[in-house]
């Protein structure tokens, strides 16, 4: 009888909770449902905000919009990235040359990014987070062009808004593994100064990590020299400095998402490279339109100059 009857209180714990799951999963879902809603009425609100400026480009894809809603705590903070995209570009379009590169089918931008490789992982980290990868091969010294490595760099950026709009945050991997010394004199420590700064102040996805692996110390000199002094404290905070090997990932990344060479058990970092450029070249028209993503100073209201013109610098900025 006493079995009989704990087999019977077990029963109902079990039917409990089954239903106890099964209305959570619901409220999960509804949730969920609620919170795409909502996000489409703020994509709204901000594309009738964008309307307004005169200063703005008025043809901007839905997807791409939603980048910066799903990126920002509410929908003034979007506004504001928003406009600081738009006015960064402006000024990457009138200053650096990388900028106008937009055709990765192009032979000579293919032959340059033997130089390296640079992609997204197909998949997420557990917290859902999209993780980028960048490092350099042993064609570096042969290939190497700082303006088209920079402006595939910048590609992928606009590219994952496209595809991932809803994205919860970014993980950088910068391998540096066969990096000598006598390569910093091929780089634009401006553009790449600059490059940092975008990904800070405009880029709207979270940053939630950077990892540089085998650092040498000629840039890590770099780092603390000229880039640690402008970066904000939570972002200093989540960039990691080491001379360790690839084999340190698995402290930051589950080793399930992760290239096969980089001690994962996914497909090698060539193949996901050549899979990423595939993806730039299928998306080119949609790349080339981004072009078009820039403020006209022209146009911008007074009042705004000195907080978002290029005249402010973004000085008076300062978005979380």
């Amino acid at each position: 009888m006493i079995i009989v009857h704990i087999l019977h209180n077990l029963n109902e714990v079990f039917f409990f909770c089954f239903v106890f799951l099964r209305i959570l999963n619901i409220i999960l879902r509804e949730t969920e449902v609620m919170k795409k809603e909502g996000n489409q009425e703020d994509v709204e609100r901000l594309r009738e905000w964008l309307l307004k400026q005169p200063h703005h480009p008025k043809v901007i894809e839905d997807r791409m919009l939603s980048a910066f809603v799903y990126g920002s705590k509410s929908l003034e903070i979007a506004k504001q990235k928003l406009e600081s995209f738009f006015t960064w570009r402006a000024h990457l379009r009138d200053n650096y040359p990388f900028f106008y590169i937009r055709d990765p089918s192009d032979p000579y931008f293919k032959n340059s990014l033997k130089s390296g490789n640079m992609f997204f992982l197909p998949k997420t980290t557990p917290e859902g987070y999209r993780v980028f990868y960048t490092g350099i091969t042993d064609q570096f010294e042969e290939h190497y062009d700082h303006d088209q490595t920079t402006a595939c760099f910048h590609m992928s950026l606009e590219l994952s808004m496209d595809q991932w709009p809803d994205m919860k945050g970014i993980f950088i991997i910068w391998d540096l593994k066969g990096f000598k010394p006598s390569y910093a004199a091929r780089l634009n420590l401006s553009t790449f100064e600059t490059t940092i700064r975008y990904l800070q102040d405009v880029y709207p996805v979270k940053m939630k990590g950077v990892v540089f692996l085998n650092t040498p110390a000629i840039v890590e000199t770099f780092y603390n020299t000229i880039f640690k002094p402008f970066l904000k404290e939570k972002l200093k905070k989540r960039i990691t400095i080491t001379r360790e090997d690839s084999k340190c990932l698995k402290k930051y990344l589950p080793e399930e998402i992760l290239p096969s060479d980089l001690g994962g058990k996914e497909k090698s970092s060539a193949e996901f490279n050549e899979d990423w450029l595939n993806l730039l070249i299928e998306k080119k028209d949609g790349i080339k339109s981004y072009s078009l993503l820039v403020a006209d100073e022209s146009k911008r209201p007074p009042e705004t100059k000195q907080t978002f013109g290029i005249e402010g610098t973004f000085r008076t900025l300062a978005i979380d």
